[in-house]
Parts: structure tokens; C-alpha cells; sequence
């Protein structure tokens, strides 16, 4: 049927090209998972040229 997905915060992070800050503290994976959810649900930033 399916297939195996692979749902560490590292490689979700890496997927969504988020920087990960201050990996195992509370602060640092707060702002990151906060940063993967704006990046899931509106998209990529727009680019400033």
C-alpha cells in the first residue's frame, strides 16, 4: 500500500528549507515548528529583489 514517510523534525525542516535555531531547546524548536507551520500553510515567502 504505502510507503514509508519519514516525519523527523530534521528532514521536515530540511523539505521546507527551514533553518533549524538552537536544535533541543525550548525557545529554538518553538520558533522553528512556528516557522514550518507559516511555510505550510501560506507558502513560500515572496522573494525581495
Amino acid at each position: 500500500m504505502g510507503g514509508e514517510i519519514d516525519l523527523r523534525f530534521d528532514t521536515i525542516s530540511k523539505k521546507l528549507d527551514i533553518p533549524i535555531l538552537q536544535r533541543n531547546t525550548a525557545l529554538g524548536d518553538a520558533i522553528t515548528v512556528a516557522l514550518m507551520y507559516v511555510r505550510l500553510k501560506h507558502g513560500s515567502p515572496p522573494s525581495v529583489a
